[in-house]
């Protein structure tokens, strides 16, 4: 059992995030794949249409060196490609929403409930409670916060040409991804408004609320740049290895039935890129579960309220 609302350094951090997934695990990717899996599997057709219909097409032009064939051929498809983008903007608005806040109602579950076994119907109860804050919250991202944190990071990934904005990239990247992450733990575990928790999620990265401790961005940052490298290592590893498996058969094999080399190739770079998405998605995880223990760290004044409001319940009812 892992207690939730309490101070944490960043050895406490990391070794609670991992204490989290040996615990809780095998549970919590049982749920995460029931509820994401379709829209993972969904994910991978759509790379593989997108492919075949529209990059292929584009690159077997350009080799053909055909003049302005791009233009030519979003112009004979422009309908197709309005559509396509449509859904494709509504299918990554809700699969992000699902990837985002599962973590931030599981981990609610057990930190209030303490119980090890949370089940579907526990997340999908979850999801109906809060279906109107999930709506505010998401309008908000999509018209607020994305607009706001992506001006604040194209302004420093345009200074990377300057020495000084490769150092501003390793900051503020996940200070970004920090300050998102509690905005969402903070609005769904509070009955603050989204402004009142956006504003909290950026104070909290440079305090605590009582203003009294020292400041806890280093642990924060370096933790979720640690989270990062990790994913991006295991992740180029997964794609890296089968794609060498593949280049290899493309220089040693002559064919395979009735692929040709090309083929195979393409094919190999195709499913090892499938594969990094898949184990990316799933190691993404690893920064989220990190990011909640930071905000339980941050946040053991709810704690107290929480203990304080069951003993006025227990006097009320003597």
């Amino acid at each position: 059992m892992i207690q939730f609302y309490k101070k944490r350094d960043f050895g406490a951090l990391m070794n609670d995030t991992f204490k989290f997934f040996k615990l809780y695990g095998k549970n919590y990717f049982k749920n995460f794949l029931l509820l994401n899996g379709p829209f993972i599997l969904v994910l991978i057709v759509l790379i593989y249409i997108g492919y075949d219909v529209f990059i292929n097409p584009i690159i077997n032009g350009n080799l053909d060196d055909k003049a302005f064939f791009f233009e030519e051929y979003l112009e004979q498809n422009i309908y197709l490609f309005t559509i396509v983008a449509f859904f494709l903007l509504a299918f990554f608005i809700i699969m992000g929403i699902l990837n985002y806040v599962f973590p931030v109602f599981y981990m609610k579950k057990i930190a209030h409930h303490g119980t090890k076994e949370i089940t579907m119907d526990d997340l999908i109860q979850e999801f109906k409670v809060n279906a109107k804050r999930i709506f505010y919250f998401s309008i908000g991202t999509i018209f607020v916060t994305a607009p706001l944190f992506g001006i604040i990071f194209g302004l420093v990934y345009l200074s990377v040409f300057l020495l000084i904005g490769l150092l501003l990239i390793f900051l503020v990247g996940p200070f970004l991804i920090n300050a998102f992450s509690f905005h969402l733990f903070d609005y769904f575990n509070t009955e603050k408004s989204f402004f009142e928790s956006l504003s909290y999620a950026l104070r909290s990265q440079f305090s605590y609320p009582d203003g009294q401790q020292k400041s806890p961005f280093w642990k924060y940052l370096g933790l979720t740049l640690v989270m990062y490298f990790l994913i991006n290592t295991i992740s180029t590893l997964v794609m890296v290895l089968p794609a060498i498996v593949f280049i290899t058969g493309y220089y040693t094999i002559d064919s395979m039935g009735s692929m040709s080399n090309d083929q195979i190739f393409i094919l190999g770079f195709s499913i090892a890129y499938i594969l990094m998405i898949f184990v990316s998605i799933i190691l993404t995880n690893l920064i989220y579960v990190s990011v909640g223990f930071m905000y339980y760290d941050n946040r053991t004044d709810l704690h107290r309220k929480e203990t304080l409001s069951e003993i006025d319940s227990i006097g009320n009812d003597s």
